[in-house]
């Protein structure tokens, strides 16, 4: 007897980021406390349209305004003082989008559904929000940039005075839909970007960031819905079967597997070209077959007298019902097959694209 079984299938895959290490450089720019900002962005369920090319802007900031924050520039030596422009450094674990409008953009890819882009400001003379990621940019300021007693009591010790940024006290993060979300995903907790600082004339920058934008764990579910099968196992029996001459013609079984999305885009009339599959284990002797519990047997699969492999994607007619017609039979390596039941099973996986 043969079983297979639906279910929609959805990849997530987890990442996680990793922080720098600790190291004081001279001329480093430092939170007060030695440990960065952290702002916590949330995308919450139904925010996101799940519509391809679809945004949601998502705005972090540290309420200081024009006034800045405080924090500590790390001395090379004692009774240093600093003088003009800050340099800054904004980095993250994130590849470019491998959509090419979206990369040309500055859109980042957070997961195989969602792009990011994420800006900065930068104060200075610059004064407007700065697309990450960027190695080491000015933030133009003039000269002036003196605090009369911010003093180093020992080299590479932190300094007991403070000063005014506003670089990193604010942003946003945009949310870019990539492709069409199947039911939900998961959006796991990870640090996108570190923001660091420095003065003087090295270029070298610290191992502690000024601040950090994580996005937190979160579920995304959206009202788009795929059955297959009325959600019912679909069952093959080949009853009695002979031990020789399994040769897929014979025995031939119908699965007609149907299947039906609605809801959010498909009931706006977006037109999405719907894949299907078998996801299951190959048999040894063949891997164009699903493998059964008995020696050198294995089950064919076919859509229209064509062969159905597992773990690979047939096209569906446009639309979003319809139904896969297979047939299943049993067919062998060539050699006698032992006594006995036999089993297989193969799950239903689903995929879909816009057109």
């Amino acid at each position: 007897m043969k079983t297979l079984k639906n279910k929609t299938r959805l990849l997530i895959i987890f990442m996680a980021g990793a922080l720098s290490s600790v190291a004081w450089s001279a001329g480093e720019i430092v939170a007060i406390g030695g440990s960065p900002h952290v702002y916590r962005l949330n995308l919450g369920n139904g925010e996101l349209s799940n519509v391809v090319g679809s945004t949601i802007v998502k705005p972090f900031d540290r309420g200081v305004g024009e006034a800045g924050y405080d924090a500590q520039i790390l001395c090379g030596y004692q009774g240093q003082t600093y003088n003009g422009p800050v340099n800054y450094r904004a980095v993250t674990s994130l590849m470019p989008s491998d959509i090419l409008a979206n990369s040309a953009d500055g859109y980042l890819k957070l997961n195989e559904y969602i792009d990011v882009k994420v800006e900065i400001y930068m104060g200075g003379g610059v004064r407007k929000d700065v697309v990450i990621p960027y190695p080491d940019l000015s933030n133009e300021g003039a000269g002036g940039w003196t605090w009369p007693g911010f003093m180093c009591n020992y080299p590479g010790t932190p300094p007991t005075g403070r000063a005014k940024f506003n670089t990193g006290s604010k942003g946003t993060v945009t949310f870019k839909l990539r492709k069409p979300i199947i039911n939900g995903i998961d959006v796991n907790m990870r640090e996108i970007v570190s923001l660091y600082g420095r003065m003087g004339a090295s270029s070298i920058f610290g191992g502690v960031p000024m601040a950090q934008v994580v996005i937190e764990t979160s579920m995304l579910t959206v009202p788009d819905k795929c059955v297959v099968n009325n959600q019912k196992a679909i069952e093959v029996d080949f009853k009695d079967i002979p031990q020789t001459s399994l040769d897929g013609s014979k025995f031939i079984e119908p699965i007609p597997v149907s299947y039906s999305c609605t809801g959010g885009s498909f009931d706006a009339g977006v037109a999405k070209g719907i894949k299907l599959g078998l996801s299951a284990r190959p048999a040894a002797f063949n891997s164009d077959y699903i493998d059964t519990t008995s020696n050198n047997l294995g089950v064919v699969v076919k859509h229209d007298g064509v062969v159905v492999k597992p773990n690979t994607f047939t096209p569906m007619p446009k639309g979003n019902t319809g139904t896969w017609n297979l047939t299943a039979a049993p067919i062998t390596s060539g050699s006698d097959i032992p006594l006995g039941e036999f089993t297989a099973s193969a799950t239903i996986v689903m995929e879909f694209n816009e057109y």
